[in-house]
């Protein structure tokens, strides 16, 4: 498989040599290096190609990713920075930034990106999104769901959005009905994604649904095996403690 990946970058890095502002190349390219599990290869031909492109914004968020994708939580940060700075007029960037705070546990700093997010591009659904994700990892259900509701208004196709405001509702025991519609509707848009199956499976289960449930739970479990959540949804639905 090494090999392989050797050999695609071949063609890749010429094509770079023709074209070297070619974002879509370079990202493939940086894919290939973290694909042989060679992350900090890929961070430095990233930023070989940032330092031929020093006011690209979108060189500095691929940059910041592959930063993010190596680990390296700290210089990503700098990274996104340094893109919003240089797009300002731009969410991506700052999307990408408010997600990295997140993940480094940095709570006032990225709610408040994520209020200025969903400030400067409230029409943004996946500002609506991150800011309903972050809330409900404070615990602040209500204010999840409200947010939510607003990214699924804004994107009726947003996915993610579609399926966490089907969970909420499934775990707050709200209208079934509805969180089923929704569950449904994600799992339409991303056929193989298992945990929306796994969404809507608890949901017909709990509407009494029981051989439904078990296909779609019995979907995620064989898309993703190692998922113990999963495997216990399962169980759960087949009446069996997991394993056995």
């Amino acid at each position: 498989m090494k090999r392989e990946w050797s050999q695609a970058r071949v063609p890749l890095e010429e094509g770079l040599a023709k074209y070297p502002g070619s974002i879509n190349l370079l990202a493939v390219v940086a894919q290939t290096w973290i694909a042989e599990r060679k992350p900090e290869r890929a961070v430095a031909r990233v930023l070989q190609q940032v330092e031929k492109f020093p006011t690209s914004s979108i060189h500095f968020q691929l940059l910041a990713e592959t930063q993010r994708a190596a680990g390296d939580i700290a210089s990503a940060k700098v990274s996104y920075e340094r893109a919003v700075t240089l797009s300002p007029e731009s969410p991506g960037p700052l999307l990408g930034l408010t997600q990295t705070l997140v993940t480094s546990g940095k709570k006032e700093e990225a709610k408040s990106k994520l209020m200025d997010l969903t400030k400067r591009w409230p029409q943004w659904s996946q500002s609506w999104t991150l800011y309903a994700a972050f809330e409900e990892m404070q615990n602040d259900y209500p204010e999840a769901i409200s947010a939510y509701e607003r990214a699924v208004t804004l994107d009726s196709s947003n996915a993610l959005a579609l399926n966490n405001l089907a969970w909420r509702l499934y775990s707050d025991g709200g209208d079934m009905d509805r969180a089923r519609q929704l569950a449904q509707k994600a799992r339409e848009i991303q056929e193989d994604n298992p945990a929306y199956a796994d969404t809507l499976g608890m949901i017909l289960f709990r509407m009494g649904s029981r051989t439904e449930a078990e296909k779609e739970l019995a979907f995620a479990v064989h898309r993703q095996p190692g998922n113990p959540e999963f495997q216990q949804h399962l169980a759960a639905v087949q009446g069996k403690r997991p394993g056995r």
